[in-house]
């Protein structure tokens, strides 16, 4: 309800989707809010992506997007959910190592983000990939893994693929909000890794890990 209510009192450019909007066209709700807190990120970067502070913010992402094409295989190694969610959320820049997210968060309230939209740019600000163990698909949702830290996740995957026990999936997950669901969601598409088993990984993201 706290979600659904912060679309009709935010001021959302009319060309974004509001939640109540995204749930009523069948969305899920908690795959809803993220992707309203995706849209209004992106109308944001747009707006502030011209002004000379961030010049060199533009500068490496519009370099990036004509080094990779981001569409996903076969044309590029890069998927729009990883490369829009990297641009936004992960790529820092400038003295304060500032993100779009961060950026986003620090004016919400001039913005007139709702409480809870603002809670929700804040938890996609602290997800990150990372790399799990398929556990089984249940009521149309998957058990994940996470090496090295061992913790199970019940996920709502987005982009559809069940996939198979035994995967090891490199993905996004975003957490659920206030009371609105108990599940976390899959922000970007799986990649599913191969070549590589589950121990190999493991040991190399120990290493990498010590290399902190």
């Amino acid at each position: 309800r706290q979600f659904r209510q912060s679309a009709k009192t935010v001021h959302i450019p009319k060309d974004v989707r509001d939640v109540e909007t995204l749930v009523k066209d069948g969305y899920d709700p908690l795959h809803a809010v993220y992707i309203t807190v995706q849209n209004i990120t992106s109308v944001f970067a747009e707006c502030v992506s011209v002004l000379p502070e961030l010049e060199s913010y533009n500068d490496v992402i519009v370099a990036a997007e004509d080094e990779y094409m981001p569409s996903g295989p076969p044309m590029s190694p890069l998927t729009g959910s990883y490369f829009t969610t990297w641009a936004f959320f992960d790529f820092r820049f400038g003295d304060g190592l500032e993100t779009i997210g961060t950026c986003l968060l620090d004016v919400s309230d001039r913005l007139g983000l709702n409480p809870g939209l603002a809670e929700a740019i804040r938890l996609f600000q602290k997800s990150r990939m990372g790399i799990y163990e398929h556990g089984g698909n249940q009521g149309g949702r998957v058990r994940l893994r996470e090496l090295v830290t061992g913790r199970d996740f019940d996920a709502l995957c987005t982009s559809g693929y069940r996939g198979k026990p035994g995967e090891p999936w490199y993905v996004r997950l975003c957490p659920p909000l206030a009371d609105l669901v108990e599940y976390h969601v899959t922000i970007t598409t799986p990649y599913v890794l191969t070549q590589v088993n589950k121990a190999d990984w493991t040991a190399y993201l120990n290493r990498a890990m010590l290399q902190l």
